[in-house]
Formats: structure tokens, C-alpha cells, sequence
């Protein structure tokens, strides 16, 4: 039989182990998490892949927090686009281009009045596998 101090022992060995597995595994997992940081990063490959697509028809415009909203219409509609949406968490503009202009004749417009801090196309992003 067992004396208490022997059992103490072994609940002590027991949660010692523990420990280390449980730390061990939080190494593990924190290398692995670092090596898919890094190549995801860094990889050569997976930057060659990407391929940048444009809609169609479509840009984006944010412009200078003073302008109103009259003078956001009047420039769009100089520029030959009309809203399709304003993406209110940044403060863009998704524009239709009507007509037959280019997607990058109408860039060049909207970049061109002084109320707009950018304008570009609207991009679509994927990686072929």
C-alpha cells in the first residue's frame, strides 16, 4: 500500500508531464504558425501566381472628406460614371461607367479633379492553384 507522501509523488509526476506536453505542443504550434507566416510572405511562387483582373465597366473613387455631396454627383456625372454603391467603411465609391470610355480614360478623369484623393480600377485578386 501506498503511503499519502507516494501519492503526492505521483500526482507531482503526473502534472509535471503535463506541463511539459502541454508546452511542448504550444512551441509546436507556434513554430508551425511562424513557417506559414513566412512563406507566405516571402514565397516567390505565390506572388508569380497572383493575377490581378479588373470588372469591366467599374472604378472606384474616394474622395476629400469636405466634398459635398452635390459636387460627388456632379463629378461623377462629368466623368461619365454613375454610383452603383458607396462602401461606407472607407468612404468609396463603386461607380458604373456609362458609355463606351475606357475603364482607364475614366480613372484618368476622376484622378483629375482636385476633390479626389484616388481613383483606380476596380480589381479583382485571385491565385491559381
Amino acid at each position: 500500500m501506498r503511503t499519502p507522501s507516494q501519492l503526492l509523488g505521483g500526482t507531482r509526476a503526473f502534472f509535471a508531464l503535463s506541463v511539459l506536453i502541454f508546452s511542448t505542443s504550444l512551441v509546436m504550434m507556434a513554430c508551425e504558425i511562424t513557417s506559414h507566416q513566412s512563406t507566405y510572405m516571402t514565397d516567390p511562387i505565390t506572388a508569380t501566381k497572383m493575377q490581378r483582373l479588373f470588372v469591366s465597366g467599374e472604378a472606384l473613387a474616394k474622395f476629400k472628406s469636405s466634398v459635398s455631396q452635390e459636387r460627388i454627383e456632379a463629378i461623377l456625372k462629368k466623368s461619365g460614371t454613375e454610383l452603383i454603391t458607396m462602401i461606407r467603411g472607407i468612404g468609396v465609391h463603386h461607380v458604373r461607367i456609362v458609355g463606351k470610355q475606357s475603364v482607364e480614360t475614366v480613372v484618368k478623369r476622376l484622378s483629375a479633379f482636385q476633390e479626389v484623393d484616388y481613383a483606380e480600377a476596380n480589381a479583382l485578386s485571385h491565385i491559381d492553384r
